[in-house]
């Protein structure tokens, strides 16, 4: 039902013409993203990365990797320390306010800590260029 919606808006090409398998694939795929309700930005940032690692053919381990909840997790793990070091490197060099947000979710007291803070990058042509980023470093249920 897609792919005849989407055939009948005349789908474009940027690079080269798409064989009838690959634009089903292709839709197939668009769809699964679209139904699991990520974002325009997500699905654009995941079709860069995968178009990317097609174009250094790094693709194979998708035929033996099965993405299991242990793999999973311990990516998370690693990643979780990694992102946290990065952290507290950029807020090191950063002006940063912190904020404190609380709900009731569920009957449950919530707590969340937050940090904002800017960084500077150089853009293409050597220009300054300032990012906001504003992250959520934890979260708490609260006791009596």
């Amino acid at each position: 039902m897609l792919i005849g919606a989407i055939k009948k808006k005349k789908v474009r090409t940027i690079q080269k013409k798409i064989t009838n398998e690959d634009e089903r694939d292709y839709l197939e795929l668009l769809a699964f993203f679209i139904k699991e309700r990520l974002s325009f930005i997500q699905i654009s940032q995941i079709g860069r990365y995968l178009r990317k690692m097609a174009e250094q053919e790094k693709l194979g381990f998708l035929k033996t990797k099965s993405f299991d909840e242990e793999d999973i997790s311990n990516a998370i793990n690693c990643l979780g320390t990694a992102l946290l070091d990065q952290l507290k490197e950029e807020l090191e060099s950063a002006q940063y306010s912190c904020s404190i947000d609380s709900s009731t979710v569920s009957g449950e007291n919530i707590c969340a800590l937050k940090v904002r803070y800017q960084t500077s990058i150089l853009d293409e042509h050597n220009l300054p260029l300032n990012r906001t980023h504003t992250k959520l470093i934890g979260i708490k249920t609260l006791q009596e």
